[in-house]
C-alpha cells in the first residue's frame, strides 16, 4: 500500500509547475542476496539511482513501518550513495496499518537521513490505515491528507530551494 502513498504524493508534487519528479521504487534494485559488497560499494551497479539523486535538490521517501522500523532494503538503497545526498532535502512519508501513520518509523529513519548528509524536514507526512486511506483512484478518502500533504510538499520545496541557494553560493 505504500505505492498508493507514494503515488499521491508524486501527484501533489507534480502539481507544481517548477518541480520535476522522479519515482523511484526500491522494489527494482536486484541486490542479489547474500551480497559481498554493501554500502557505496555497489554505487556503479546502480548508477541510475546515483545520476538520480546527483540531480535532485530533494528527496521524498515513502515507506512502511514494520515493527517500528524500516524495510531493511531501504537500508540497503540509501547506503548506496553519499555525498550525492550532503545538503540536499529530505522528507518522510510513513505508511502504517494503525492508527499512528508511520510516526515511529519516520522517528527511526530521520537520524539515518541526516547521518547521510540529507537536512531533513521538520513536518513528515504520516498516513494511518492505509488500507483505506484512498479511494479505488488513488485520492485520499480523509480531507486531512490532503491539506496535510499540502504543508508537508510546502516546507520540502521550501527546504530544498533554500539548499539549492546554499549550495550554488557557498
Amino acid at each position: 500500500m505504500s505505492e498508493v502513498a507514494a503515488d499521491f504524493i508524486s501527484s501533489r508534487i507534480r502539481a507544481r509547475p517548477t518541480v520535476t519528479t522522479e519515482l523511484i521504487d526500491v522494489r527494482k534494485f536486484d541486490f542479489n542476496f547474500p551480497e559481498i559488497d554493501y554500502g557505496t560499494a555497489l554505487k556503479e551497479r546502480f548508477s541510475f539511482y546515483a545520476d538520480a539523486i546527483a540531480r535532485a535538490d530533494g528527496v521524498v521517501v515513502v515507506t512502511p513501518e514494520y515493527n517500528h522500523g524500516y524495510p531493511g532494503s531501504l537500508k540497503m538503497v540509501l547506503d548506496i550513495l553519499y555525498p550525492e545526498y550532503l545538503h540536499n532535502a529530505a522528507a518522510v512519508v510513513g505508511v502504517s496499518s494503525g492508527p499512528w501513520g508511520g510516526v515511529r518509523v519516520v522517528e527511526n529513519l530521520t537520524p539515518v537521513l541526516k547521518e547521510l548528509g540529507f537536512v531533513t524536514s521538520q513536518i513528515a507526512l504520516n498516513v494511518e490505515y492505509v488500507e483505506r486511506a484512498f479511494g479505488p483512484d488513488g485520492t485520499p478518502t480523509n480531507p486531512k491528507l490532503n491539506a496535510r500533504a499540502e504543508k508537508f510538499v510546502t516546507e520540502l520545496l521550501w527546504l530544498a530551494e533554500t539548499l539549492r541557494w546554499g549550495r550554488s553560493n557557498l
